[in-house]
């Protein structure tokens, strides 16, 4: 697979909770790595009060942009904004005010939580910049709480083309032929690059939430992909390449009344690590 060398967009999540602990998975193994801190966010931040203070639909939530930032994609309610976000352009800041696209996540109106784009986008180089709408892997990743893990059409042309969205999984065990009856809360997505230099395989990763029951699974990137191209929002769902429970931490006194919910996780690309933030209650 043809590898486009991207930088790390600006809006960049970072996990925090006085109550959370952190997990680090590397293949199938889940070992304690230690407390989370909090991290300034003051980029997105800037980014999301001038998104609030100019979107009457609802309050914006989950946001991701390509890796250059010109195009943003912002969780309004059960839709997906569409913003050029270009501070080199003219009236930049009234795009804000004035998506490209303001379309709702397939039938369902799902509620995104999190998103991330597929990291091989389209790259316009006569333009210099990343310019999704005419490749098959021009697409946005979506955890979409109690509707599971979808897929959307990631589009930015003013084309009149609605961007159609796909369910992934759903279901509440990993097995062929899946029951979309999940009990668990997909909370986060991620992608990550597993392999040597030369036998490269990239994956999609999901963290469905449930009381001392988390699990962490991962997809291989062009099955996902293969459903959108489907045609079908559902019916085509797969299960999991591979699934890894997450229970309670196990420092926990098992006759201590306190439980864990996987609420968040970030992938280190240099040594392919995830880190899984489970909040204790």
């Amino acid at each position: 697979m043809k590898k486009t060398p991207i930088a790390p967009p600006p809006c960049s999540r970072h996990l925090s909770s006085p109550l959370g602990v952190a997990f680090l998975a590397a293949g199938l193994g889940i070992t304690l790595a230690g407390p989370l801190t909090a991290a300034p966010q003051s980029g997105p931040d800037r980014i999301l009060n001038e998104l609030v203070a100019v979107h009457p639909y609802s309050s914006p939530g989950a946001m991701t942009s390509t890796p250059d930032g010109n195009y943003l994609y912002v969780a309004e309610g059960g839709a997906i904004a569409i913003i050029d976000a270009d501070p080199g352009k003219p009236n930049a800041e009234d795009n804000y005010a004035d998506p490209i696209k303001r379309q709702p996540v397939g039938s369902f109106g799902v509620l995104p939580v999190s998103m991330v784009l597929d990291p091989d986008i389209s790259y316009d180089p006569r333009e210099g910049c990343y310019r999704p709408g005419t490749e098959s892997t021009d697409l946005l990743y979506i955890a979409g709480g109690r509707d599971g893990l979808w897929v959307m059409e990631a589009d930015v042309r003013d084309s009149g083309h609605v961007n159609q969205a796909f369910r992934v999984d759903d279901a509440t065990v990993v097995a062929p032929n899946p029951v979309q009856d999940s009990r668990r809360w997909c909370v986060d997505v991620d992608v990550i690059t597993l392999g040597l230099p030369g036998n490269e395989e990239t994956y999609l990763l999901a963290l469905f939430a449930s009381k001392d029951d988390s699990r962490l699974r991962m997809y291989d990137l062009d099955d996902v992909r293969a459903i959108a191209s489907s045609g079908a929002e559902t019916g085509t769902e797969i299960y999991a390449h591979t699934e890894t429970p997450i229970g309670r931490h196990p420092s926990l006194d098992p006759g201590e009344n306190l439980h864990s919910f996987g609420f968040g996780m970030d992938v280190d690309e240099e040594t392919n690590h995830v880190y899984l933030a489970m909040q204790g209650s």
